[in-house]
């Protein structure tokens, strides 16, 4: 499979974009419903990490099936694939110590044929996704070739990167309108730093944080973000209340 996959405009449908999913499938179900989701005509996005912490890991396999459902690798994609596949031995999720072995070799195929990048052309021009972040400083057509190239970096930057929580290695992606990224669990909604839109609010909803200085607190709940590709930059980053599990944005 290659590390990037583009699409076309779609002129029969929607294109929306989901941040990570890690297991909460329901609640995916419950945002395509809300947005009238058209399995024949829209299409889905995933920023990756469509397993591990939710209660329906177990339901990824039967999304990747899906003609209209398309995710970039994320880490704790490759993770798991690498435990089923025997190169990690440690896994500390119950779904993958106790699930179906037909499921998880299916799951660990799936992942194999993941890319690590994705774009889509839409009414706001090319718009790319990536698990973590574009490597900083390289144009989305540098990052591509690098990739394609199989420049380690490049590669290893999108899907395990350590550096995204920092605001100051964030710079602009040349070559592209916008690009959307998961990974950094958000925890007061969408944030955007250059053209870049972090959209993982973490649908996995309770979640023990590290303070600074002081003890672990537990933030709950949190919520899943879904995005119509064409909306504009200025609707998708415009603050909302949390006050419900999903954060849907649409173009007017």
């Amino acid at each position: 499979m290659p590390v990037y996959l583009e699409f076309e405009r779609n002129e029969k449908g929607r294109d929306f974009v989901v941040g990570d999913l890690h297991g909460c499938y329901s609640l995916l179900d419950e945002a395509l419903v809300q947005v009238g989701f058209g399995q024949d005509v829209d299409r889905l996005f995933c920023t990756g990490d469509l397993v591990d912490r939710g209660p329906e890991s177990h339901r990824a396999v039967s999304f990747l099936r899906q003609h209209w459902f398309h995710a970039v690798m994320g880490n704790h994609d490759k993770d798991v694939r690498d435990f089923i596949r025997g190169e990690s031995k440690q896994h500390q999720e119950s779904w993958v110590r106790k699930g179906d072995r037909l499921m998880l070799d299916e799951f660990a195929w799936f992942v194999e044929r993941m890319p690590r990048a994705i774009g889509v052309q839409t009414k706001q021009g090319l718009r790319g996704i990536v698990h973590v972040q574009v490597p900083r400083g390289l144009s989305w057509q540098t990052f591509i070739q690098r990739m394609e190239e199989g420049e380690f970096h490049a590669l290893h930057t999108p899907v395990y990167s350590a550096f995204e929580a920092e605001d100051r290695r964030i710079t602009h992606v040349e070559g592209i309108a916008h690009v959307f990224a998961g990974h950094s669990g958000e925890i007061h909604g969408i944030r955007h730093k250059a053209n870049t839109i972090f959209i993982d609010t973490n649908a996995k909803g309770r979640l023990m944080m590290e303070v600074t200085g002081g003890p672990k607190k537990v933030i709950d709940p949190l919520k899943l973000t879904l995005v119509d590709m064409s909306t504009k930059y200025s609707a998708i980053v415009s603050k909302k209340k949390h006050d419900r599990r999903i954060d849907i944005r649409l173009a007017s």
